[in-house]
């Protein structure tokens, strides 16, 4: 990273597959200039890639804290107070229940069986509720299985909060607090990867989205070096643009068939109109 500035680096497309945004637009003519015009999303890494196996990996060990007699019953409280955290904090909690298949199921890899980013959203949120509740045996924790899931979440929600908390521009200081809390979730990251696989067990995969979540913060500290100021992860995010589509297509299923575009357009500037009279 701290060489593509000055250091020509492969291409991971030949002329033919070249996107038409570096082939016909402008773009930087610096060195490697054409790769960093395509930027990670933070957005889908996180909350459609790792941070659903995090989830499972860590809510199956956090579960050993219910006193209750199997995993079945520790998961059916733990998907009761699921409900009562979104219903106090005011989420919608998507998921109907929680239970072994939400994390991939018995014998299976531990894995976030949902497709949607505000379950695991409101998942992070919970976890580090949870562990704030049971705080006492986490810290009595001596093979850290619930200390490092607990302090891991807890380092990756300061992150993603501050990321969305900030603008565009985030001063340096604060980037790179933010950075140690991205890179303390990485080592714990990585350390329950060894320990799963030293015992055999099926969890914290080492995913692609891994690695681009690392270069993410890697270069916002490199930014950090350079200038006062880092550019926001987040604005290359597509959440917004997703959270657009979604509601066009809720829309569009719930007017008639034969005027789907003019509905559909209708009740979103309805809905716009209505959001902008309560600003």
């Amino acid at each position: 990273m701290d060489l593509s500035h000055t250091t020509e680096l492969e291409v991971p497309w030949n002329r033919a597959m070249e996107a038409p945004f570096t082939r016909l637009l402008l773009h930087d003519g610096d060195v490697n200039g054409k790769v960093r015009f395509h930027n990670l999303d933070i957005w889908h890494c996180v909350h459609l890639g790792v941070g659903k196996s995090w989830i499972a990996g860590g809510a199956m060990e956090l579960q050993k804290l219910i006193p209750e007699s199997n995993v079945d019953k520790r998961l059916a409280t733990m998907s009761r107070c699921y409900k009562e955290f979104c219903k106090r904090e005011h989420l919608t909690p998507v998921i109907g229940k929680i239970d072994a298949f939400t994390f991939g199921g018995p014998g299976k890899e531990r894995n976030g069986a949902w497709n949607k980013a505000c379950v695991t959203s409101n998942l992070m949120l919970f976890m580090e509720d949870f562990c704030r509740q049971h705080a006492e045996q986490i810290q009595d924790d001596k093979a850290l299985r619930v200390f490092v899931p607990a302090y891991g979440t807890q380092q990756l929600n300061r992150f993603m909060r501050g990321l969305y908390e900030g603008d565009v521009f985030i001063p340096s200081a604060t980037a790179r607090c933010l950075c140690a809390s991205l890179y303390s979730w990485l080592r714990a990251y990585c350390f329950l990867a060894h320990d799963s696989f030293e015992k055999g067990v099926a969890a914290y995969p080492m995913l692609p989205k891994l690695h681009a979540v690392h270069e993410i913060g890697h270069l916002m500290r490199h930014q950090a070096t350079l200038s006062n100021f880092v550019v926001n992860p987040a604005v290359h995010s597509c959440s917004v643009d997703e959270d657009m589509v979604g509601r066009c297509a809720c829309i569009s299923r719930g007017v008639s068939p034969q005027k789907i575009p003019q509905r559909t357009l209708e009740r979103y500037l309805c809905h716009i109109q209505i959001l902008w009279a309560r600003a």
